[in-house]
């Protein structure tokens, strides 16, 4: 078999690099570069695709955490296998730390426990790799919190993953469908809500639009911004929204199939905006490794950036099998025989990986 290179990652963007280059000429044009049309624009079409009355956008998906989290002071509740934001941005803010293990990996819901949440636990919920299962959605009550930042598009009978709560996350950094290079947004219907968090990312100022006399900062507040530029690039792919859907759909579909032949099958769910292609696998670093070196095929990093399992205070191993999930290489760009490639890689490597376990037992 002929190494064939699979590392070249492209962002979704690239479908429509001549819209996003006239829409980021248009923001040089304007001189303004930040909280201007681009942004306001573009939180209105968030808005009108997630169907919720406020979306505010966030210099990335972290910050927008943090915005919300810092409008309550009672403990966090989150699952125990977890992107780093919620807990850390919790711990950064002193605030306790309530873990949960999930009912199923990646899209379960937090198991409800024999001990009950503290009083006035928020209840933070977390979908992981663009999926969630019925039980997911079914557990999310109308004060949790959902941090749904791989969710965008993932669409349930009860609305898109990530506004079945009060309010909901999702980032827009470089590895997602849609992409603004780097950015997050806030989802709510609640006006209260939405004008602190407004207030929040701004340096706590009142009103942007009133002169400086007029504009008191007396709210807490920091520079959690996004730019014109990135709201520029991201508003393109938003009235391709569905274009790009259907798109990457088509080729988890062709992944799907591409692995089938070869005795392999995709980890998905009830519902899933197919931006990830997962795998169950015995060794991932091991298997990660060998698809690096022997065949050029760099993986995304894995489910999680950092093994909770690594600190004491978040026990990973909580969740059989989250540590079995491998991440495919999955971007607009793969055509069919790049899948095909992968696919056989991952066959030869896991046929080795089975003989040495065998030759050693």
């Amino acid at each position: 078999m002929d190494r064939r290179p699979v590392t070249d990652f492209r962002p979704s963007y690239l479908m429509f690099a001549d819209e996003v280059a006239q829409a980021v000429s248009g923001v040089i044009a304007s001189g303004r570069v930040l909280q201007g049309e681009y942004v306001e624009r573009c939180e209105a079409a968030l808005a009108e695709l997630t169907g919720k009355r406020y979306a505010l956008l966030f210099s990335n998906g972290t910050t927008a955490i943090e915005a919300l989290m810092a409008q309550d002071e009672g403990p966090v509740g989150t699952p125990t296998v977890n992107f780093v934001s919620v807990p850390y941005v919790a711990r950064r803010l002193g605030r306790e730390v309530v873990l949960r293990p999930r009912t199923r990996p990646l899209s379960g819901p937090m198991a409800e426990a024999a001990d009950p949440l503290p009083a006035g636990t928020q209840r933070w919920h977390v979908a992981l790799a663009g999926q969630a299962g019925a039980d997911y959605v079914g557990s999310v009550g109308p004060e949790d919190i959902e941090d749904a930042s791989q969710c965008f598009l993932t669409r349930t009978p009860k609305g898109m993953v990530g506004t079945l709560g009060r309010a909901g996350v999702y980032s827009f950094t470089f590895n997602k469908a849609l992409t603004a290079g780097e950015g997050g947004c806030v989802v709510t219907d609640d006006a209260g809500l939405h004008e602190k968090l407004r207030r929040y990312r701004d340096f706590g100022r009142l009103d942007r639009r009133a002169v400086p006399a007029e504009r008191p900062i007396d709210h807490l507040g920091y520079n959690h911004r996004l730019s014109e530029l990135h709201a520029a690039m991201l508003e393109v792919q938003l009235r391709h929204a569905d274009e790009i859907s259907a798109h990457m759909a088509g080729l988890h579909t062709a992944y799907r199939d591409q692995l089938r032949r070869v005795g392999l099958e995709l980890v998905t769910d009830d519902y899933d905006n197919h931006t990830r292609a997962v795998l169950r696998v015995g060794d991932v670093p091991g298997v990660r490794q060998r698809l690096r070196t022997g065949f050029g095929i760099a993986t995304p990093t894995p489910i999680m950036d950092f093994s909770m399992a690594e600190a004491d205070w978040l026990d990973g191993r909580a969740e059989p099998g989250w540590d079995r999930l491998l991440c495919l290489p999955f971007w607009y760009g793969l055509g069919e025989e790049d899948l095909a490639y992968v696919a056989d890689s991952l066959a030869i490597v896991l046929q080795a990986s089975e003989n040495a376990t065998g030759a050693g037992t």
